[in-house]
């Protein structure tokens, strides 16, 4: 994340900063990802578990599209 922060063309992008932010926030550690899913109150857990896979859904298509982008210039 370090280098990632550093990095002038995601810092002077409004979508750069949005992606640092997000990918901050993603870069818990899994002791904090544990933490957090005991604080969950029961009464949420099954919509936030649905949100949680969602958005790992989301990444998952972001990943590939940044991929697909990398390859795309490479064989250019």
């Amino acid at each position: 994340m370090r280098s990632l922060r550093n990095d002038p063309s995601l810092r002077f992008s409004e979508s750069g900063r949005v992606l640092l932010r997000l990918l901050d926030v993603s870069a818990l550690g899994s002791d904090d990802w544990v933490r957090i899913s005991a604080d969950v109150p029961a009464h949420r857990a099954a919509g936030i578990a649905q949100l949680a896979r969602e958005c790992g859904r989301l990444w998952q298509m972001f990943a590939a599209a940044v991929e697909q982008r990398q390859n795309e210039q490479l064989d250019a």
